[in-house]
């Protein structure tokens, strides 16, 4: 195995947040629960994680994946947002702003996305500037930290 000197994903999230005075970050999109958890579902609704930058993460994920969510991501804390049954809230985009905003209230926050729509909402919802988290995110997802490696080296053997 390759020896890897610098610190993980997580803790360069996080030194990343508190360089920027940040106090969390929001997260929305798979490409996150992807590279920082390894969860990714097909047919997912839009999934939001929160990282503090004193540590702790929890996801927000439709009701409808509640249950695998729990089960599959190494997080403190997963949130429900939505009604139940896959597919059947025309608002989901709100209920996920909604539950992101209610979370993030009166804390200093930074966010990437790679859902347009999401961001948005959550933004309108958030009091005060929103630091853009994109740069550093892509950043961080050019060094791979030892459980990456780990990973991907599975995915070799599988494929």
């Amino acid at each position: 195995m390759i020896a890897v000197a610098h610190a993980s994903r997580h803790e360069r999230l996080r030194a990343g947040l508190r360089e920027r005075g940040c106090d969390v970050a929001v997260l929305i999109g798979p490409s996150f629960t992807a590279h920082l958890l390894g969860y990714q579902r097909l047919w997912s609704g839009p999934v939001a994680l929160f990282a503090g930058a004193e540590g702790g993460l929890t996801a927000v994920v439709p009701r409808y994946e509640v249950e695998a969510a729990t089960r599959l991501m190494d997080v403190d804390d997963v949130l429900p947002y939505g009604a139940p049954g896959f597919g059947l809230d025309p608002h989901l985009v709100d209920d996920l702003a909604r539950v992101v905003g209610e979370q993030v209230a009166g804390r200093r926050v930074a966010l990437a996305s790679d859902l347009p729509g999401p961001a948005a909402a959550v933004t309108a919802r958030v009091d005060g500037e929103v630091e853009d988290l994109s740069g550093l995110m892509a950043e961080i997802r050019l060094l791979k930290d030892e459980d990456e490696i780990r990973r991907l080296a599975r995915a070799y053997e599988l494929s």
